[in-house]
């Protein structure tokens, strides 16, 4: 996006002024042997290139993103009229959860400012007689959100889609015994519980990351519950190193101590060669049982095998969604 290159600085903080002095300038790489048509390089180059031009010649000091989106119209301008067929990233909407309160609260944006942005939450098609969006809404139940971008009453952007799952666990607090990876928080503190669930082209959207060998997450249902099902999602891409967990537990507990296993599946298959990228998500049915704490654990017994580039490593643990059912 726009705002991922607008905040790459050439000059890493960790260089000294005198190793800063060679780092003379920036450049942006593009390959096109499987890019058939010009109009799709242009696609991919702008507006991408106008953050790429301005950090280039603007000192980390003075770089002001928000600026940068009050001028970019103007320069889409240009580029219309100059018939540049550039990317519609910066009208794309992104969906996202926060969680206020205990409950879900939905905010839509786009990178460029002043759009009209219109949204459905059954599922349906956005048209400019939907919905429009005005702060965030609450979201209380299972839906799937949709919402584009409008100008003049013409769309846009693609059509921006997220599924959200509201269930007994949703909002509650997860204590955790080893901290997931900053670069893959899935939404922070709440991500093991903000409906979101994660799909296996992107390993950046609702997933969080764990580097040691135990994944170990407890919520807090705040009162006994009745339970009746139990779920977690984990992704396979062996390409980044993520390794479905040899094995799972779910555990209930009333008191937060003392914790009943009601789950244990260990998988042989999880170092497979065959299995390049996948979710899988193991659930515990008809329980029957009651419970204020839910307890996950993920385990890794065994390293990366030695027909990996990883050989010998212990892998990451991906997880998405803890379900409560």
């Amino acid at each position: 996006t726009i705002t991922t290159v607008y905040n790459y600085e050439p000059v890493p903080e960790e260089l000294s002024e005198e190793e800063a002095k060679y780092v003379i300038g920036v450049q942006a790489n593009i390959w096109t042997e499987y890019i058939p048509k010009w109009e799709y390089v242009e696609s991919l180059l702008f507006p991408r290139l106008l953050s790429l031009s301005e950090i280039a010649w603007t000192s980390a000091d003075r770089k002001d993103f928000e600026d940068f989106r009050q001028r970019l119209p103007y320069h889409l301008d240009r580029l219309d009229q100059m018939g540049v067929n550039y990317g519609k990233d910066p009208f794309q909407v992104a969906i996202a959860m926060q969680l206020k309160k205990g409950q879900q609260q939905v905010s839509l944006s786009t990178e460029l400012p002043g759009l009209q942005i219109r949204y459905t939450t059954d599922g349906t098609e956005p048209t400019i007689s939907s919905t429009l969006y005005k702060e965030p809404f609450g979201c209380t139940k299972t839906s799937t959100i949709k919402a584009a971008s409008f100008v003049n009453g013409r769309l846009m952007s693609e059509i921006s889609s997220v599924d959200y799952l509201s269930h007994k666990a949703t909002g509650k607090r997860v204590a955790y015994e080893n901290e997931f990876n900053a670069k893959y928080d899935g939404g922070g503190d709440f991500g093991l519980v903000d409906g979101r669930f994660g799909f296996e082209e992107s390993i950046s959207f609702a997933w969080q990351g764990f580097v040691s060998p135990t994944m170990e997450a407890i919520v807090d249902l705040e009162e006994i519950t009745a339970i009746n099902s139990i779920s977690a999602g984990f992704l396979s891409d062996q390409r980044q190193w993520i390794f479905q967990p040899d094995q799972v537990i779910f555990e209930v507990s009333d008191d937060g101590e003392n914790f009943k296993e009601v789950f244990d599946r260990k998988y042989s298959d999880s170092r497979t060669e065959s299995v390049i990228q996948e979710v899988v998500r193991p659930t515990a049915d008809d329980l029957k049982v009651q419970g204020r704490y839910v307890r996950v654990r993920a385990i890794n017994h065994t390293p990366i095998p030695d027909w990996h580039a990883g050989v010998g490593k212990m892998p990451w643990i991906f997880v998405d969604e803890l379900v409560v059912e």
